[in-house]
């Protein structure tokens, strides 16, 4: 059996212990939904699967959101989508893509990227992510005159 065909799956609680561990620690929902820490959000969408209240978008993945970086309403913002593959109650970082998209706050897009092929050891840092994400300002500001004209 070839290296890349041997995947890795976890449960899970070892899931987010790793996600943690990297900086992942704030509110998630799960697939639009079930806002929550990422274990709860998780747990709480997989019972109204199972109870046939909703559904996951995708077959074989689940889709996580949460927000890098959130200073109020009227700050900018850092989302990061998060695609991990689940399959029979278990998850494979493996196959993860990540969206990251920086927004104004008025919602207009600053900056937007996608990391694919991830696995757990080659998963970014939350840190490592919000400075990915960091746009530089190419305006200038116009000196002022300064001094009294007549």
């Amino acid at each position: 059996m070839k290296k890349e065909d041997m995947k890795v799956l976890i449960d899970l609680d070892e899931m987010a212990k790793i996600l943690a561990d990297k900086g992942y620690d704030g509110y998630f929902h799960t697939e639009g939904c079930c806002a929550g820490r990422m274990k709860e959000s998780i747990s709480e969408f997989l019972e109204k699967w199972k109870n046939g209240m909703d559904a996951p978008r995708s077959a074989d993945s689940l889709h996580l959101s949460t927000y890098l970086e959130w200073n109020g309403q009227d700050r900018d913002k850092i989302r990061c989508d998060i695609r991990v593959g689940y399959a029979d109650g278990k998850f494979d970082l493996d196959a993860a893509e990540l969206n990251i998209t920086k927004t104004d706050r008025y919602g207009q897009i600053l900056k937007s990227f996608k990391l694919c092929n991830l696995n757990s050891d080659s998963f970014p840092t939350r840190r490592e992510l919000i400075a990915g994400a960091a746009v530089k300002n190419t305006q200038e500001t116009a000196r002022a005159n300064r001094g009294f004209r007549m």
